[in-house]
């Protein structure tokens, strides 16, 4: 489904907003996101060390399941 600049819902292609099942929005089909990600993604990978990296993924590993429901468990079992 496509919902153009005036708001009507259209199947055709041409239009600015298209609109998936899921709910996701894309606006002119990603590019307005890839011409800010794709910059930002590059500088990004260029300035890349090792220690950096490192750093990332131990930050990253503390969203993991075992850790968020770790760290619920203890607030549950200190907040009762």
């Amino acid at each position: 489904m496509a919902i153009d600049d005036l708001g009507k819902v259209s199947g055709e292609s041409r239009c600015k907003i298209d609109v998936t099942g899921d709910g996701h929005v894309a606006f002119d089909h990603g590019s307005i996101l890839l011409t800010w990600d794709e910059p930002m993604q590059r500088w990004i990978e260029s300035r890349r060390t090792d220690s950096l990296e490192t750093l990332c993924r131990r930050f990253s590993r503390m969203g993991s399941n075992v850790v968020v429901f770790a760290a619920f468990g203890v607030l549950v079992v200190v907040s009762g």
